[in-house]
């Protein structure tokens, strides 16, 4: 069923499946009467509050869940915040999306960050704010969620869905990937990221499935045969690491890769141990899932998802039309309207149909570095920072092996000058996306005849 809202999916799985269990974590089991009890509840409290935006700054786990559905259904405009990022990090987002309330886990932090943080919310924010034009949601009395672009920064990318978008997402890959209420689904991702929220939380709950709450990334390897799952989303570089580390559980049926590409050879040897692989392609602006493969002899070859139109421009550029496609970035108009254009989102990624009438992805026509764990790193933002910071502009990051590396013009007595100062910069950026390694390089970088950087060919 395609569902029109969260209220409507919460409800009617509450009526199919009241004693199934829906949350699954090591601090118990809350089935899908309790979870839209307490849903409903908070939902209550919520709607007796005149503030009318919710930053969301916490670890995944069953309160995170309840209070993410009850932002939403009372209406509220609710921020998908990163608690991994630094504390000046999210009070600057905190101040872009003039969110008022906060959902904290304050033992993140110590007390000036903690200060800081409390300190950006927004103090003449009002429940008029939540009605206003901009931000409307499309989804019968529920608010706006705002996802921030996997792994940036950068303040204009915060992107406006709503729950009406994110469940027919989910509806669409329910019809390439089926789940059932018998299945459990194991989440690893965090939920802030638009892949995890969707297909490892959103997607389960929809159909009356188990959501099993991972608990931490130090118990990456225990997880898998601690809850037992049937279906395992993960992004390339999880997939690998539970590979190698042979974590996975006998009842496991299905892995869905997405959020970046993946080896043949690790999808050789996850098959090989008699599990079924899924390569799914989205995108935040389009409520995660287009397209996926249906056939593990050719994982790269993907369907459309039903409610997926997609053509290809003469420069090889992905063109979308969707059901799931976001209401626009929030507070930039301009990027929005170069994005988005008549409906159609110019995806950035380039691609090609094959024979058989699938998609096949080739490459990123923006100028974006795509980790394996899914995170992205904008180029010309941390170029510009680091060239501030080292007093030069002939420098480049890139990617090597799954890690971003420094680029710098220079002689190799300055290496370890630059890489003490890349260590300052690395404090400011999410531990899974800092820079690795510094490699000099005494011959100018490649540039076009326009001075644009040939960043393939370094």
């Amino acid at each position: 069923m395609k569902f029109q809202s969260f209220s409507d999916m919460l409800s009617n799985c509450a009526a199919l499946y009241p004693d199934r269990p829906a949350l699954i974590s090591v601090y118990g089991v809350v089935t899908y009467a309790g979870l839209v009890s307490r849903v409903r509840e908070k939902a209550s409290e919520f709607q007796r509050d005149p503030r009318g935006c919710v930053a969301m700054i916490a670890p995944a786990s069953a309160e995170w869940i309840i209070t993410m559905f009850a932002s939403v259904i009372a209406g509220k405009r609710t921020v998908l915040l990163d608690h991994t990022l630094p504390a000046e990090s999210l009070s600057q987002l905190i101040r872009h999306t003039e969110a008022d309330r906060l959902f904290l886990d304050e033992s993140l932090f110590d007390k000036e960050e903690l200060a800081a943080v409390n300190a950006a919310l927004n103090p003449t924010q009002s429940s008029d704010s939540k009605c206003s034009d901009s931000n409307r949601s499309d989804s019968p009395g529920e608010g706006d969620l705002l996802f921030f672009t996997s792994g940036t920064t950068e303040m204009s990318r915060a992107v406006v869905l709503t729950s009406r978008s994110l469940c027919s997402s989910v509806w669409n890959g329910q019809q390439l990937l089926p789940c059932t209420h018998e299945d459990i689904i194991l989440s690893l991702i965090p939920l802030v990221h638009v892949f995890g929220f969707v297909c490892t939380m959103l997607w389960p709950i929809s159909q009356g499935a188990a959501v099993a709450l991972g608990r931490g990334m130090r118990y990456f390897t225990q997880d898998p045969k601690f809850y037992k799952p049937t279906i395992l989303p993960a992004v390339p570089s999880l997939a690998q690491f539970l590979l190698a580390a042979d974590a996975f559980n006998p009842e496991l049926k299905t892995i869905l890769i997405g959020a970046s590409s993946c080896g043949q050879e690790t999808i050789s040897a996850i098959r090989s141990r008699g599990i079924s692989v899924r390569f799914g392609y989205g995108l935040t602006e389009t409520s995660s899932g287009l397209a996926m493969s249906i056939d593990d002899n050719d994982p790269y070859s993907m369907i459309l998802c039903p409610d997926s139109e997609i053509t290809i421009a003469d420069d090889g550029e992905i063109l979308v039309k969707t059901s799931c496609m976001m209401k626009g970035y929030f507070k930039n108009k301009k990027a929005t309207r170069s994005a988005l254009r008549n409906g159609v989102l110019h995806t950035g990624d380039l691609g090609h149909f094959d024979r058989n009438n699938r998609l096949i992805i080739t490459g990123r026509k923006k100028d974006i570095l795509i980790l394996p764990n899914g995170k992205k790193i904008f180029c010309a933002e941390w170029e510009k920072e680091l060239a501030r910071l080292l007093n030069t502009r002939e420098l480049a990051v890139i990617l090597s092996d799954g890690h971003a590396l420094l680029t710098v013009v220079g002689d190799n007595s300055q290496k370890d000058i630059i890489f003490r100062k890349i260590q300052q910069f690395n404090r400011t950026k999410p531990f899974d996306t800092r820079i690795n390694d510094v490699i000099m390089r005494q011959k100018p970088l490649p540039r076009t005849a326009t001075g644009k950087l040939k960043r393939w060919a370094i």
